[in-house]
């Protein structure tokens, strides 16, 4: 297939988003319209064979700039994103953004503030810098960010964030590597952004603003695994790069005022969230046992059914310890550690009700800032 030339492709991986992609596909081309008019610009939907009618809507959607639709059968954000860094390289243009098509806080600036650094600053790899909801991206608060803070030494606050900026080179590299097995699905935000930490790629971050999406509550136990076991593999598999005595921890460059927004909410069902918890619990308790045998009786302890109650300072010794294992695969880690991390998520939103937004973030920055403490624990 051949694709139109281009200077800039925005590529939208999307799985049932009928309702929110004429938004995004509107914002991104009035960004590009207003902020780069002398450039070429190709909208890419890369979708999961949406049976909702995502293509036609993103069909339908009149643009200024050109559009392709490409689908695949097979699920997998990872697999969506994968096309379209292939099509990206094959159009010759000088800089990609993608943007989940999900978004519903997406406006036309994010495509100037994402991709000014790849222009102007020769950044290799943007990464977004958000005001979400203190119990949105969980994943991110309580394994991702605290990992790559504390273990790698860099404070990327949104490791994971669906909207970032690439080079050329960067696609290529990503590529070019070995994708474990769930970076074709949701694992593959975090193999991004731990490619191009390892390869040392310049990152900066961009104040977008708000951001507001679909909830991913529903998806939260499958993601978390994906995520996870990505994350895992590839802590094994660059241990002579991260395996170093730091210092300090690197503070990674953020551009663009903060703008003056309210952060958004998100309600949380706690008592579903609970049940299924102590249920994972009960069905991998043994293994947990097995596996973290020194701290199993303050898990045993913490996950009691009438007070749930997994602190920071014992979610941090699990991750400690889940890093440092390597009899077990990545795999069965991610699986042992889920009720685990559901436990210390649900714990946090117990211990920050009656915090202000700020007081929660700092909450989740200590957090990470304890890993880091205790990392020489992982150099033994």
């Amino acid at each position: 297939m051949t694709f139109p030339k281009a200077n800039i492709v925005i590529g939208i991986p999307t799985f049932m988003e009928a309702d929110t992609i004429p938004k995004v596909v509107l914002a991104v081309d009035q960004g590009l319209k207003t902020y780069y008019p002398r450039f070429k610009g190709l909208i890419v939907n890369s979708d999961r064979n949406s049976p909702d009618g995502t293509k036609e809507a993103f069909l339908q959607t009149k643009t200024f700039n050109q559009k392709v639709y490409i689908s695949t059968s097979k699920p997998g954000k990872g697999r969506g994103l994968k096309l379209i860094f292939e099509i990206f390289l094959q159009t010759k243009a000088k800089a990609l953004m993608i943007i989940d098509g999900d978004m519903m806080s997406c406006q036309p600036n994010w495509v100037k503030k994402l991709l000014d650094p790849i222009f102007n600053r020769k950044a290799s790899h943007v990464l977004p810098f958000y005001l979400r909801a203190e119990y949105d991206g969980s994943i991110t608060n309580h394994l991702c960010y605290p990992i790559v803070y504390g273990v790698l030494g860099k404070d990327i606050r949104q490791p994971i964030g669906g909207e970032m900026a690439f080079s050329r080179k960067v696609v290529e590299n990503f590529l070019k590597a070995k994708w474990p097995k769930e970076a074709l699905t949701y694992g593959v935000d975090i193999f991004m952004t731990l490619t191009s930490i390892s390869n040392q790629e310049k990152i900066i971050q961009v104040n977008l603003g708000k951001r507001e999406h679909k909830s991913s509550e529903p998806k939260l136990y499958r993601m978390f695994k994906e995520v996870a076991e990505t994350l895992f593999e590839l802590l094994e598999e660059k241990e002579n790069f991260w395996k170093k005595k730091i210092s300090k921890v690197e503070r990674v460059p953020i551009l663009f005022k903060k703008e003056k927004v309210s952060p958004p909410e998100v309600a949380i069902h706690y008592k579903s969230l609970k049940a299924l918890c102590l249920k994972e619990f009960k069905k991998e308790r043994s293994k947990i046992k097995n596996y973290l045998k020194q701290l199993y009786p303050e898990i045993s302890k913490a996950l009691n059914p009438k007070n749930l109650n997994l602190n920071s300072q014992l979610w941090i010794k699990i991750l400690i310890e889940s890093i440092k294992e390597n009899k077990t695969t990545p795999s069965q880690k991610a699986l042992i550690l889920r009720p685990l991390y559901l436990a210390r998520f649900l714990t946090f939103y117990k211990e920050t009700l009656d915090l202000s937004f700020k007081e929660a973030e700092r909450e989740i920055k200590e957090q990470a800032n304890l890993l880091f403490k205790n990392r020489k624990n992982l150099l033994n």
